[in-house]
């Protein structure tokens, strides 16, 4: 398999791969959709992942208080993201968070933050081999889903 990741505009198929892979969970719309940057795999010409990143104000959150967006400061947010069953296994989902991560640094983001169902054991893995490490994030509503971030280097 030769896969290639490229930066696009096509939420039309940025959309038919989220309802193909998560058939049953296809909240994908609003914000997540149209505010952010989408990348598609690609195996020869068909469509095999996708990924999102939003670049939103850095908030500020002090226990006890409500929190404060920055207004200078930003940070970016990994989105939805999805490898179709045949490809998993592959190490795609390590490329789809690094090309990610790459952007948001390059766009001057000083983090990187995302979640994942607690259940999803290979996305934790995937994350943590990325450099993302987990976070309490005290405004959760359940423990269905585990928070993670990564500090970004302003220098490089």
């Amino acid at each position: 398999m030769t896969v290639t990741i490229r930066m696009s505009d096509d939420l039309d198929e940025v959309l038919e791969l989220n309802k193909r892979i998560f058939y049953l969970d296809q909240k994908l719309a609003g914000p997540d959709l149209l505010d952010s940057t989408w990348w598609l795999a690609y195996d020869g010409k068909e469509p095999i992942g996708f990924a999102g990143l939003a670049v939103k104000n850095a908030v500020l959150s002090v226990t006890g208080h409500e929190p404060v967006r920055l207004d200078d400061v930003w940070e970016g947010h990994l989105v939805r993201a999805g490898v179709v069953k045949e490809a998993r296994g592959k190490n795609l989902q390590r490329r789809l968070i690094s090309v990610r991560v790459r952007e948001a640094k390059r766009l001057g983001c000083l983090k990187v933050v995302t979640y994942t169902a607690t259940k999803n054991i290979a996305s934790q893995r995937s994350l943590i081999s990325c450099g993302f490490k987990p976070y309490w994030y005290e405004f959760a509503q359940d423990n269905a889903f585990i928070y993670f971030s990564k500090e970004l280097d302003a220098k490089k």
